[in-house]
């Protein structure tokens, strides 16, 4: 028997229908799948990105509430909250802090968001010079310090339960 012959027979037509009908379920399944991965991806970027803003609003907030003191040093936790808010915002500008280049736009945009209500101009300009003193001076941005941070981030981004639970912790303080 010839193949045309044998593609005439019942059986084997019912086989190749079966064939065809599986490898299209497969394909659509992969589909499915990659569709559904590249969602996560989004997702997982999404809540990465958050928890940078999170990071870049904290500093910001903090600079703010310094700026209406008569302080002239950031005390530990003012500048924890913005050497982090000022790596968040490289990260997020996708600039490397190993050059002062990067490290002055980093801050120029960090200070550019910021919202000085009740500041003024000549305290203003004080606190932003003494920021970027501190970002180019007081501060040293190794290698390992980026990349705790970036995984500190990564695993906050990994789960919303994750996120949720550092805003309640945040609001129980």
């Amino acid at each position: 028997m010839q193949w045309n012959e044998l593609k005439q027979q019942p059986e084997i037509v019912e086989a190749i229908e079966r064939i065809e009908k599986r490898k299209k379920q497969e394909a659509e399944e992969r589909k499915r799948q990659e569709a559904e991965c590249k969602r996560d991806e989004q997702t997982r970027q999404s809540r990465f990105q958050s928890v940078l803003i999170r990071f870049i609003n904290e500093g910001h907030s903090s600079l703010g509430k310094f700026s209406q003191t008569e302080r002239i040093n950031f005390n530990d936790k003012e500048a924890n909250a913005i050497y982090y808010g000022l790596i968040a915002t490289a990260v997020n500008d996708r600039l490397s802090l190993n050059v002062s280049k990067n490290i002055e736009a980093s801050v120029n945009k960090f200070l550019a968001g910021m919202t000085w209500n009740g500041c003024t101009e000549f305290r203003r300009e004080c606190v932003s010079n003494w920021t970027k003193l501190f970002a180019t001076k007081d501060v040293t941005y190794t290698k390992d310090a980026i990349s705790n941070f970036l995984s500190f981030v990564d695993h906050m981004s990994c789960s919303c339960r994750h996120i949720r639970l550092a805003w309640r912790l945040k609001r129980m303080r």
